[in-house]
């Protein structure tokens, strides 16, 4: 029903935000992780990308600071027995790439330090989330570092490699590795692929 509201940032709890938007205030409920970005931003406007929860005997809004962390926290909400209030806290306690790697990784320990979530609601999230959340990788792929490749590749053939050695060796260090779009990134990935050939 609600995208997203946009106000004033009023009042603000370790729970929730109020927004005026033209003289009406929306109260949100918010994860931990929202509220700590939100801190510096009191009486300045902001937006929240919104889920509406209506249950039998409740009416809630819950904001979130991009569309993706609303959207798995409406993934997360939708597990059997799990509900709005432990996904905030879900949301709250664990970043996208832990979350994601606790998931993967049926890392239940992980997954159980968060409040509200027992040994049994792990396993069930761990199953149920698999193939609901967003694939995460820590390192960058090849195709986000192309002028690195493509500078670094033309490197080595300067100092007499074949183009596709060069091009086999900055590929595989790019996929375990990630390098700064600078001289001394390009630099160090170059040192990296000779060990390579």
């Amino acid at each position: 029903m609600y995208a997203y509201i946009k106000g004033t940032l009023t009042q603000l709890t370790s729970h929730s935000a109020t927004l005026d938007v033209q003289g009406v205030g929306y109260i949100l409920l918010i994860p931990l992780s929202v509220y700590k970005q939100l801190i510096s931003k009191v009486d300045q406007t902001i937006t929240l990308h919104t889920d509406y929860v209506v249950r039998e005997d409740s009416i809630r809004l819950f904001g979130f600071l991009t569309p993706k962390e609303r959207d798995i926290f409406i993934n997360i909400r939708d597990v059997s027995g799990i509900g709005p209030k432990t996904a905030l806290s879900i949301i709250g306690h664990l970043t996208l790439p832990e979350l994601t790697s606790a998931v993967a990784t049926k890392d239940i320990a992980t997954l159980t330090r968060i409040p509200g979530i027992g040994k049994k609601s792990a396993e069930r999230l761990a199953l149920d989330l698999k193939d609901r959340l967003p694939t995460h990788t820590t390192a960058p792929t090849i195709a986000t570092q192309i002028p690195l490749l493509d500078d670094a590749i033309s490197a080595l053939i300067n100092l007499g490699y074949q183009p596709k050695s060069a091009k086999t060796a900055i590929e595989k260090v790019l996929d375990n590795q990630s390098f700064d779009q600078t001289n001394e990134g390009l630099a160090t990935l170059i040192t990296a692929a000779l060990k390579k050939i």
